[in-house]
């Protein structure tokens, strides 16, 4: 795998005068590809994807969104790819060796089987997470990778972590809740809010990034074979916390920043101004819907979670837990945009608001139409 990263960056320095000098992507068609079953090569140029050796990969067009950064295995849509970069000037050469195909509707065309060299059977289970059971693979230099895990024994694993995963997220929730009274009695303080609320922030930050606690890592909302994202939705377990997250800022947002005061001082002196932050309030609500959306779509079309009608009606734990979650998300940021409107009602004219609401969703078509 690295001697083939190693030929491709050969030739990239051997080309890199030709390749910078014309902006086209036929230029990397010169390079000398070499296939390489379950092996494939993507080469990105200041974040933008220029050449890949074959369609097997779903590439991102964006290095910035690959959530390729320090990892060494991906789990994609179509099977688990041990992952290695290199990088050399303005490339990142991106090197992927599918462990296993993993597809969720099977016919005799489409198999979830490893490739040619792992002789295994097609119900043991790939996990980034490293569990007793099973076998932890390592690389040459003795840094975990990926474990092996029979299925029969995962699911028992990870429903005893169920009940202990949701009595932690309860805990959250009521000391976010002994925090929003302490709020509500110290608004006035405009500065003991906003360090409260940073503590808070860095708190969930730390429970995110250091998955914790440990103990709960193994459970399958933490499970990244039902589903694996991108910080800070990088599982089950982070959408569920940064859900409370979401609507303990929002519903606490004016105990934490003084807006209404804010707001009223700026109209007696600056009203352009206040017209500015009322668009880039619902600038920031518009981006906070897409990037949920974005969200919603990434875990229907990249998990293991069946989306179906049925399941509303008989919901398994991990499509009830998205279900909420997302709701919870979606309702925050439409009760954060009707917050500001009803402000900003107290302080300009409805036909000025209605001017600025078509204003900035004028705005929002041409930012998302580019």
């Amino acid at each position: 795998m690295i001697n083939t990263l190693q030929y491709y960056k050969k030739q990239l320095k051997e080309k890199a005068n030709i390749l910078k000098s014309r902006n086209s992507p036929f230029y990397f068609s010169t390079l000398k590809t070499t296939y390489k079953k379950n092996f494939t090569v993507l080469i990105y140029e200041n974040d933008t994807l220029k050449f890949w050796t074959d369609n097997s990969f779903p590439a991102p067009f964006l290095f910035s969104e690959s959530n390729f950064e320090d990892k060494e295995v991906v789990n994609a849509p179509n099977g688990w790819y041990r992952l290695k970069i290199i990088r050399t000037n303005d490339f990142e050469i991106t090197g992927l060796y599918r462990i296993k195909k993993n597809f969720f509707y099977e016919n005799k065309y489409l198999r979830s089987s490893f490739t040619i060299g792992l002789n295994l059977p097609s119900s043991v289970v790939v996990s980034t997470s490293p569990i007793s059971i099973g076998k932890n693979i390592k690389d040459s230099g003795g840094n975990y990778l990926f474990s092996l895990i029979p299925s029969n024994n995962i699911i028992n694993n990870n429903t005893d972590y169920n009940i202990p995963f949701f009595l932690f997220v309860i805990s959250l929730i009521l000391l976010l809740s002994a925090t929003a009274e302490l709020l509500k009695k110290t608004y006035k303080n405009y500065l003991f809010p906003s360090i409260l609320w940073l503590s808070v922030f860095i708190l969930f930050y730390f429970i995110l990034k250091l998955d914790l606690p440990p103990f709960l890592s193994g459970g399958e909302f933490y499970s990244g074979e039902i589903y694996s994202g991108s910080f800070p939705f990088g599982n089950i377990a982070d959408i569920i916390i940064v859900s409370v997250f979401y609507v303990f800022t929002v519903a606490n947002l004016f105990n934490i920043i003084p807006l209404e005061s804010i707001f009223e001082k700026i109209s007696e002196k600056r009203p352009l101004f206040l017209y500015f932050l009322f668009i880039a309030a619902l600038f920031a609500a518009a981006l906070l819907l897409v990037d949920t959306s974005s969200l919603l779509k990434d875990i229907i079309l990249n998990s293991k979670i069946q989306f179906d009608i049925r399941k509303i009606i008989n919901p398994d734990i991990n499509f009830a837990a998205v279900l909420v979650s997302t709701s919870a998300l979606y309702l925050s940021v439409f009760y954060f945009a009707d917050s500001i409107i009803r402000l900003s009602l107290k302080l300009i004219s409805f036909l000025k608001l209605f001017v600025l609401i078509v204003f900035t969703t004028a705005l929002l078509f041409v930012f998302s139409y580019n």
